[in-house]
C-alpha cells in the first residue's frame, strides 16, 4: 500500500513514545523514542507508527529551508537527536 505525497511545506517530526517510521521513495527513516528527523515536504513520503503498540509524537510544520548546520552532532548538547 503506498500512501507517498508530497507538499511545500516541511514537517519537524518528534518522538515522545513508540517509533515512528518515514518512508522516502528509496529510503526508510527509523525515529526512535526522544528522537527528532525532519521531513522533506517535496519529497514523497509517508509516515507510519512502527510498532504493534502506541506511538506519540509531536509534529511541527514549517516553510522554507532549515540550517542543518545549526544543529550540534547528535547527543551533543541535545536531549534530542537530530537525525
Amino acid at each position: 500500500m503506498d500512501k507517498k505525497h508530497s507538499h511545500p511545506h516541511n514537517h519537524l517530526f518528534i518522538v515522545t513514545s513508540g517509533e515512528a517510521r518515514v518512508e522516502y521513495e528509496d529510503e526508510t527513516v527509523i525515529i526512535h523514542e526522544n528522537e527528532a528527523f525532519v521531513v522533506e515536504g517535496s519529497r514523497p513520503h509517508a509516515v507510519w507508527n512502527n510498532l504493534d503498540g502506541r506511538t506519540v509524537m509531536i509534529g511541527i510544520t514549517f516553510s522554507g529551508t532549515y540550517p542543518t548546520s545549526a544543529f550540534p552532532p547528535k547527543n551533543e548538547g541535545m536531549d534530542v537527536d537530530v537525525l
